[in-house]
């Protein structure tokens, strides 16, 4: 489930939201033993590394919101471009047009599904490389993958496709998109 309806972003699963303009707001929900640990040390963690991040980097990574429920503990912070999210959380996040992709050394050499009417079809990434209006987002980590466009085409290695905005990454995804 995953409403991402103006600034609401529920998910029961961890999710990376990509918005057209670059701008980033992920949800992690972690397993949390509040036998162990208590939400207000997490609290205290989680606003620590916003404001070091934000004094060294110039940044403007915002907590939106933290809540412990059920063992569980869910994380929603907002950053303004993928390189930010990429930054502060050391993981790769890039989202662009083809041409930038190129620009900044992703190479589109693996393998591709179109994806049309929730189905995939095996391709070669030369049925889009020459899409002028088509964006990608190439996300090196392990969660939900939300874009506001439609997802056109996607890397195929250890990737699965939950709906036509949504992909699950295990270690590696290239989305050819619009946004």
């Amino acid at each position: 489930c995953i409403r991402d309806s103006g600034t609401d972003y529920y998910t029961k699963d961890s999710t990376v939201f990509v918005a057209k303009n670059g701008s980033v707001v992920s949800t992690d929900v972690e397993d949390f033993d509040t036998a162990a640990y208590r939400q207000d040390d997490l609290q205290s963690y989680v606003d620590k590394s916003i404001d070091d991040y934000n004094k060294k980097n110039d940044g403007s990574v915002k907590l939106k919101k933290l809540t412990v429920e059920k063992k569980k503990a869910s994380l929603t912070m907002s950053y303004a471009s993928t390189d930010e999210y990429s930054d502060f959380n050391g993981t790769r996040l890039f989202s662009g047009t083809i041409a930038e992709a190129l620009a900044a050394g992703y190479d589109f050499k693996t393998d591709f599904a179109a994806i049309d009417d929730g189905k995939a079809k095996k391709c070669e990434s030369s049925e889009f490389m020459d899409e002028n209006g088509y964006k990608v987002v190439v996300y090196e980590g392990s969660s939900n993958l939300h874009v506001k466009g439609k997802i056109l085409y996607a890397s195929v290695d250890k990737v699965k496709l939950v709906d036509d905005k949504t992909a699950v990454s295990y270690t590696h995804l290239t989305l050819p998109t619009i946004l």
